[in-house]
């Protein structure tokens, strides 16, 4: 509810951006995060039981002694949450030639990590600890069946949940061979 709250407040003044959601999300399930939360909760029920007017100095500075407390400790605990995490979370779309979205290619990366199938494509978790230095991640597909294939390479700097597009394209092959009678000798001058 308050975090709901937080996030309408953000999203409504053009401060929230794509991570934030995740940030608030993480330090609400943390157990610093959950203690601040219920700090604020019970300075909220206070206020309400104990409305300021009616109330003496002493309630009134308990209560938002409490209120900033609870703020206080809420916002130690997204600012632990904002440190980078270990993991790259690589969200990969496969596009067609015709720019839709297909679902039946084979995906893999260049620094490995399992590709999961998820929703509208697939999804690749490196670990931080595996990348090289250039921090450069490849990503192939193929459609063996359709002879389509695709590359496109990403950069991991500080965005932990990129999405990347591949595009499809109709690989160049090579057919060779010779042309044969029923006797299965070559028979000269056949052309391709």
């Amino acid at each position: 509810m308050i975090q709901t709250t937080i996030e309408r407040g953000l999203s409504m003044t053009g401060q929230l951006s794509s991570n934030t959601v995740d940030i608030i999300r993480e330090a609400a399930k943390s157990p610093l995060g959950i203690l601040a939360l219920v700090v604020i909760l019970i300075a909220t029920l206070a206020i309400r039981f104990f409305p300021p007017k009616k109330s003496s100095e002493r309630v009134r500075v308990a209560i938002f002694g409490l209120i900033f407390a609870g703020v206080l400790l809420f916002g130690y605990t997204i600012s632990t949450s904002l440190k980078a995490p270990d993991i790259f979370r690589v969200k990969v779309i496969v596009l067609s030639p015709e720019g839709m979205p297909t679902e039946d290619a084979r995906v893999w990366s260049s620094l490995g990590g399992e590709g999961k199938k998820v929703s509208g494509g697939w999804e690749f978790d490196i670990a931080s600890s595996t990348m090289p230095v250039e921090k450069t991640l490849d990503i192939y597909a193929s459609e063996e069946s359709a002879f389509l294939t695709g590359h496109t390479s990403l950069l991991l700097t500080t965005d932990h949940n990129p999405v990347v597009r591949v595009g499809l394209q109709r690989k160049e092959t090579t057919v060779q061979g010779r042309v044969l009678d029923e006797a299965g000798n070559g028979l000269a001058g056949a052309n391709r």
